[in-house]
């Protein structure tokens, strides 16, 4: 049985989401961003082979994300967010 959402709460809830990535990487904050997976999530980006000099794009689980974001941390200006995800 599957719950249905409804469509402004579903919103919400991704602007919530949104929202707090951008402030977590605005912050360089590598632990905040990982916080937002679950400790078995993968994470596939075009950068991975580039910042931790891997041949697979792709990130498996907290141990292999943590030192992504910290390097995506490490290379990320801070900056203030001052607008929304709609503008």
């Amino acid at each position: 049985m599957t719950a249905t959402v409804n469509p402004s709460k579903r919103k919400a809830h991704m602007d919530r989401i949104y929202q707090e990535w951008d402030k977590a990487l605005s912050e360089n904050d590598a632990d905040a961003l990982l916080k937002m997976y679950a400790k078995d999530a993968a994470i596939e980006s075009p950068l991975i082979p580039h910042l931790l000099n891997k041949t697979e794009g792709v990130c498996r689980g907290h141990d292999e994300m943590r030192p992504f974001f910290q390097a995506v941390a490490t290379r990320t200006r801070r900056f203030a967010n001052t607008t929304g995800p709609d503008t």
